[in-house]
C-alpha cells in the first residue's frame, strides 16, 4: 500500500510546506495531460495572470488558459466528493498519483490539481466522509445535538461552528508568514467538503481598499480589532465587512456565527502584514444565476475568471455584461446594517 500523507507539527510546518511546493513544482505532477491544452503548455499552471478591468466593479479577468479539468482516477468510486476521493493516489491516474500531502492539526495541505493561481494549496478537513450513512439515530443529524458520527462533520459549516477553525487558519498564515487564504463556503463553491485557498498571489482589492467607501463608524472590539463597513450602492460588488487586528479570531467567528443564526453566507479573504491580520467578509446570498457567475471569495477579492460564453458576451457587448455582475452582485452581496454589528459587540 501507497501512503503519500506526511504528518508535521507547528514547528515543522513552514519547512514542510516549502518542501511540499518545491517538490510538486519539480515533479511531473503539474504537466498537462488534456491532448488539446498541452499542445499550448507543458504545466496546467502556465500563463496563468491577471487581464483586463471589469469596468467599476472592482474585478479584473482571471485568465487560466492551461486550467480544464480531466479525471484523475482510473476507476469510478461510489463517493461523490472529489477532494474525499482525489486523496487515494493508489487510484489515480498519473501524474496526479504523484501528489503528497501534509497533515497538519486535523488539515490535509495538498496542491490544487487544477490551480488558478500558479501556487495554489487547498487546506481541507481531515474528516469529511459523504456519502456514508453511518448514522442510526436521525434525530441526532437534524437537531445537531451530536454529529460525533454525523456526515455533517467536516463541511463548509464547521467554519461557523468550530471556533478553533478560524484560529488555526490565522496561526497558519502566521507561521508561513507570506499569502493570502480564502473561502467560498456554500457560495461561490459546489462542494461541502471544508477547504480554505491559499495562495501568494495578490488581490486586487488590498490595493483598492482606500478609495472604497465605507461608513465613516468604526467599531472597535474588546479583542482591539477594528470592524469598518464598506457600503457602495452604485457598484454592488464592493460592500463588505473589513475585520483588522492582531488577534482578530474569534470577533471574526463571533460574526460568523451571526450571518449564520439569520441565515446568511458568506466569503473569507485573509492575509497578514506586520503581525495585523485583515480579514475581508463577504455577506452573500444565493439568487437566480443565468450567467453561472458563481462568484466567490476570489472574485469578490477582484480576480474573476470567466468561461467561453462570458467571455464572448463581455468581447460583444461590455457595457450589457457589466451591467449583469452589477445586477448579479445587487442580489447576492448583501449591505449589512451598520447597527447589527455594533450590537453584536455592544
Amino acid at each position: 500500500m501507497e501512503y503519500n500523507i506526511r504528518f508535521t507539527l507547528d514547528v515543522d510546518l513552514k519547512q514542510n510546506f516549502l518542501e511540499s511546493i518545491k517538490y510538486h513544482f519539480h515533479s511531473d505532477y503539474f504537466y498537462s495531460i488534456d491532448d488539446e491544452i498541452k499542445q499550448k503548455y507543458k504545466y496546467r499552471f502556465d500563463n496563468i495572470k491577471k487581464g483586463e478591468q471589469l469596468g467599476n466593479t472592482g474585478m479584473n479577468i482571471l485568465e487560466i488558459p492551461a486550467r480544464k479539468l480531466t479525471n484523475t482516477t482510473k476507476k469510478e468510486k461510489d463517493i461523490k466528493c472529489p477532494l474525499c476521493v482525489s486523496l487515494q493516489v493508489d487510484n489515480a491516474v498519473y501524474p496526479f498519483n504523484l501528489e503528497k500531502e501534509l497533515l497538519w492539526r486535523g488539515y490535509l495541505i495538498r496542491p490544487n490539481a487544477f490551480p488558478y493561481f500558479k501556487l495554489h494549496y487547498l487546506i481541507q478537513s481531515s474528516d469529511h466522509n459523504e456519502n456514508i450513512d453511518i448514522v442510526t439515530d436521525k434525530s441526532d443529524i437534524q437537531s445537531q445535538k451530536s454529529d460525533l458520527y454525523s456526515p455533517l462533520r467536516g463541511t463548509q459549516n464547521e467554519v461557523h461552528k468550530n471556533p478553533n477553525l478560524i484560529e488555526d487558519m490565522l496561526i497558519f498564515l502566521k507561521i508561513i508568514n507570506k499569502g493570502s487564504l480564502l473561502f467560498n463556503g456554500w457560495i461561490g463553491n459546489s462542494l461541502s467538503h471544508m477547504h480554505f485557498h491559499y495562495t501568494d498571489m495578490d488581490f486586487p482589492i488590498k490595493k483598492k481598499l482606500k478609495i472604497y467607501l465605507y461608513d465613516k463608524d468604526v467599531i472597535k472590539t474588546n479583542n482591539k480589532s477594528k470592524i469598518n463597513i464598506y457600503k457602495d450602492n452604485e457598484h454592488n460588488c464592493k460592500n463588505f465587512l473589513f475585520v483588522k487586528g492582531k488577534n482578530p479570531g474569534k470577533d471574526v467567528f463571533q460574526i460568523l456565527q451571526y450571518l449564520s443564526s439569520i441565515n446568511l453566507l458568506y466569503n473569507l479573504l485573509i492575509y497578514l502584514k506586520n503581525n495585523t491580520y485583515y480579514v475581508f467578509i463577504y455577506i452573500r446570498k444565493k439568487d437566480q444565476d443565468d450567467l453561472r457567475l458563481n462568484f466567490g471569495a476570489t472574485n469578490m477579492s477582484g480576480l474573476t475568471t470567466l468561461s467561453n460564453n462570458n467571455f464572448k458576451l463581455y468581447e460583444e457587448n461590455k457595457k450589457k455584461f457589466l451591467d449583469n455582475i452589477e445586477d448579479y452582485c445587487s442580489k447576492t452581496v448583501i449591505k449589512i446594517d451598520p447597527n447589527e454589528i455594533k450590537n453584536l459587540f455592544s
